[in-house]
This record gives structure tokens, C-alpha cells and sequence, in this order.
């Protein structure tokens, strides 16, 4: 007996989830906001494997730590910003919301949203997929992503919310 538990941050259906739900009954699909629950549910003996940022594999991690029968299998994906330069602190206006976020240097963007209660869709977190880009109304943006092209990133209207940082003290986002 089998069982797969696809947890993405995600919302939209990938190759992987269509794969996925072919495999039948013992396969199914879920949302990040549920990976607590996958783990605390997994019988003694269970593998899990972790593949992702290092925020996502951490958080595996530490919600394994409780259940010493589960075999875990570790893999980042993350990747240093492209520009090899240092996350340095910076704050992120909410336009919509009027709140104001500061983001601790060796933080990312994404980080300091999610921690604020934020919802912003996510995945891969190391700036190749497209998933976190969220607009920007107003700063200068560093960009460090591998998804934006270079008229997006000359525009600044958009930033990669999991690795890109301001180029200016503070960051006004359409959220």
C-alpha cells in the first residue's frame, strides 16, 4: 500500500498536478496551508520528502522534528540573489491595505508578507518561476529574478517578491 501527498503553494493546476491525479485514488493534491496536518497524520515509517525553498524545507523540518518515525528526505532549491550582493533592509508600503512592512536585512520580500499575514502566492522561492510577482507602484527595485525581462525590469512596475529587494528605502506595492 501507497499513498502521495502533493503539497504546492500554488494555485494553478502544473503538469506535475495533473500527473499527479492520474496516479488514482492514492494520490492527491494540496494546498501549503496544509503540510502541518500531512505530517502530523503520517504513520511511523513515513517518507517524506521535502523539495523547495529553504523556507518551505526548514518549516518540513521543524513540524518532522515532533515525529522521530517519519524518514526525511531534504532538497533546497534556493539559489544566492544574482547580483551575489547582500539583502539589506528596506520597507514595503501596502497601497491598498496602508500598512507598512519593514523587511530585516537577510529577508526576503516574500518572507516579510507571508509573516505579515499576507496571501501572496508562491513556489519555488528562488526567483525562476513567476508565482510571487507582485506590482509596484512606486521605488526602485533591485531585481534578482530570473523571470522579469529586461524592458519589465527597466519599467519597475513589478518585483519578484522572493528574491528582488528595493533600491531605495522604501518599496510601494498594489497590495
Amino acid at each position: 500500500p501507497w499513498s502521495l501527498l502533493y503539497l504546492t503553494g500554488n494555485a494553478n493546476p502544473s503538469p506535475l498536478t495533473t500527473e499527479i491525479s492520474s496516479l488514482g485514488a492514492q494520490a492527491a493534491t494540496a494546498g501549503m496551508d496544509q503540510v502541518a496536518a500531512a505530517i502530523d497524520s503520517a504513520p511511523a515509517g513515513t517518507a517524506v520528502h521535502a523539495c523547495g525553498s529553504s523556507r518551505f524545507v526548514r518549516a518540513v523540518q521543524e513540524l518532522s522534528a515532533a515525529r522521530p518515525g517519519l524518514q526525511l528526505c531534504l532538497q533546497r532549491f534556493d539559489r544566492p540573489p544574482r547580483d551575489g550582493g547582500s539583502t539589506p533592509s528596506f520597507g514595503m508600503i501596502l497601497a491598498r491595505r496602508g500598512d507598512r512592512i519593514v523587511v530585516p536585512a537577510g529577508t526576503s520580500a516574500l518572507e516579510a508578507l507571508l509573516d505579515a499575514g499576507v496571501d501572496v502566492p508562491w513556489s519555488c522561492g528562488s526567483g525562476s518561476c513567476g508565482a510571487c510577482v507582485i506590482p509596484v507602484r512606486a521605488g526602485k527595485v533591485r531585481h534578482r529574478d530570473a523571470v522579469l525581462t529586461t524592458a519589465e525590469r527597466a519599467e519597475g512596475r513589478h518585483m519578484v517578491a522572493c528574491v528582488s529587494v528595493a533600491d531605495s528605502p522604501d518599496l510601494v506595492l498594489d497590495l
